[in-house]
């Protein structure tokens, strides 16, 4: 089914043209907004919300983006905004330990594979932990950009702004990053 038979089904209401395209667009949903918010729970409930708001808002689609960067659009404004939930709930918290690491991610340490498993996870952990740092919109340019593979011009017209702005955000993301990383590393290394 074409692009536009597609979008003029679901217009309709039809659950079996719902049901393709949840097939279809699920795969890239869940990987972006995973990306963002690094919770499988969270991820899930995010990604249930992004097609019940396509379902209740595709009467709404003009057309002026093509559905792939619409769908890209809901799924990372759907991301930020539980990200922007997520740190006024951590900040109001008291606890504000959310940083526990699962148990299914502890890793023995009983040959070299596992040792470079744990420096890889380690790795890992600090570059979210300190892309949890940059403000949402950074996040989800540089995201989009490093993780997607999206041009400026695409990343513009996922989150609504210009290629000009992209590219800043890009910028001041990566030099954030830079500065939280080695900031990370010296104190280690000390």
């Amino acid at each position: 089914m074409q692009e536009i038979q597609l979008i003029k089904a679901l217009q309709n209401g039809d659950e079996n043209a719902f049901k393709a395209l949840v097939k279809m667009y699920r795969p890239m949903v869940h990987r972006v907004v995973f990306r963002m918010v690094q919770n499988n729970d969270d991820t899930e409930d995010l990604v249930q919300d992004v097609f019940i708001q396509i379902w209740q808002s595709i009467c709404n689609f003009r057309g002026e983006a093509g559905l792939k960067t619409w769908i890209y659009r809901m799924a990372v404004n759907k991301a930020i905004n539980h990200l922007r939930w997520k740190r006024i709930r951590n900040f109001m918290s008291i606890s504000g330990n959310s940083s526990k690491i699962n148990t299914e991610d502890r890793l023995q340490i009983n040959d070299e594979s596992g040792f470079e498993k744990l420096v890889q996870m380690d790795s890992h952990n600090t570059i979210l932990w300190a892309m949890e740092k940059l403000p949402a919109n950074q996040s989800a340019a540089f995201m989009l950009s490093k993780a997607e593979g999206l041009s400026n011009p695409e990343i513009a017209e996922v989150l609504n702004t210009t290629i000009g702005a992209v590219e800043s955000l890009i910028f001041r993301a990566k030099k954030q990053l830079k500065k939280s990383l080695e900031k990370h590393y010296d104190e280690i290394i000390s």
